[in-house]
């Protein structure tokens, strides 16, 4: 990844979400060519194939990362806990990886996180 802005953007494993961020993105990369963005996605199983889809269209200043899937089998059987309790699960790989873009020698350093309203607790993360 070249020097440049570099933004990381957190994103729950529901594809409405992811390509509304995903979009959101791309909208950001056409109205500042220097700016490059690290997409962070949390997964329930696998990702969801819509949203890998999705990415065969990005940019190269676009990159995805989805974070180790937490196991269906694990969570409750509500659609909102479901959700949430993967998100809140989800919240150490996020740190490992969000660590791991701001100690990164091969790109700029992460000035800005854009966060899912419903991954609020990241931008706890993002504090330390």
């Amino acid at each position: 990844m070249a020097k440049g802005t570099h933004i990381a953007v957190v994103s729950i494993p529901l594809f409405s979400h992811q390509s509304s961020i995903i979009e959101f993105c791309k909208r950001l990369i056409h109205l500042h060519h220097h700016i490059h963005i690290t997409c962070i996605f949390s997964t329930i199983d696998a990702p969801i194939p819509a949203t890998l889809k999705l990415l065969e269209s990005l940019p190269s200043s676009i990159n995805c990362t989805f974070l180790p899937p937490i196991n269906k089998q694990d969570l409750p059987r509500d659609f909102v806990l479901e959700i949430e309790l993967t998100t809140a699960q989800s919240m150490p790989s996020f740190r490992k990886s969000l660590l791991s873009l701001c100690s990164s020698s091969t790109s700029s350093p992460v000035v800005a996180l854009v966060v899912d309203p419903y991954a609020s607790q990241a931008l706890e993360i993002a504090k330390d």
